[in-house]
């Protein structure tokens, strides 16, 4: 509690601070995006289209964790989402849920779930859901790799390529041995949309 109080009191100081630029005095508004009163972390920020960007977090709701974002455009943000079939994810920075939108106006949202097993510790799997809305209504989550022999997929990244369409990187297991162990890089170009 005394973290929030203080990060509170930092924010009230710090969204009214007035910078001197090239001797003109600049205003800087900070907003406070996220709920105070909810544990929130590993943040993603992306572009959209028309100028909109995506901002989105993990929140604790009960006993996991969700995916939450806002879309700021036009100066503003607009009200929270919450991606209720996110619920599970595993909120961790190096494998964080990011969401991106494609040109054609579908909106992915990739995260990570802990699947750890005797062999891998540290083991997640890495899925999806997809949003032909604008976010109204979000499909059933599905798993990015759909092969037996890849039990952890970590260490992800996607973004909007130069065609409009995703690609999307990320570190697999399925090839690693007891001779060779680690992971492989893998990309993917989304055909989806």
């Amino acid at each position: 509690m005394r973290k929030t109080a203080l990060l509170f009191i930092l924010l009230a100081i710090v969204s009214c601070k007035k910078e001197k630029v090239n001797d003109k005095v600049v205003t800087l508004k900070v907003d406070c995006v996220s709920d105070l009163a909810v544990n929130s972390d590993c943040v993603f920020i992306s572009k959209g289209n028309d100028n909109e960007v995506f901002i989105n977090w993990t929140e604790e709701l009960g006993s996991g964790n969700v995916l939450v974002y806002k879309v700021f455009k036009n100066n503003h943000f607009q009200e929270k989402n919450t991606i209720s079939e996110t619920f599970g994810l595993q909120a961790h920075n190096e494998s964080m849920a990011k969401i991106v939108k494609t040109k054609n106006g579908v909106i992915y949202c990739l995260f990570r779930v802990s699947t750890p097993t005797i062999s891998t510790k540290y083991g997640g799997i890495l899925y999806y859901v997809m949003s032909y809305d604008d976010g109204a209504t979000w499909s059933r989550k599905i798993k990015l790799v759909d092969d037996p022999k890849s039990s952890s997929q970590s260490f992800y990244d996607v973004t909007q390529l130069e065609n409009g369409e995703l690609g999307l990187i990320w570190l697999d297991n399925r090839f690693s041995t007891k001779k060779k162990r680690g992971s492989t890089l893998f990309f993917f170009e989304d055909r989806w949309a």
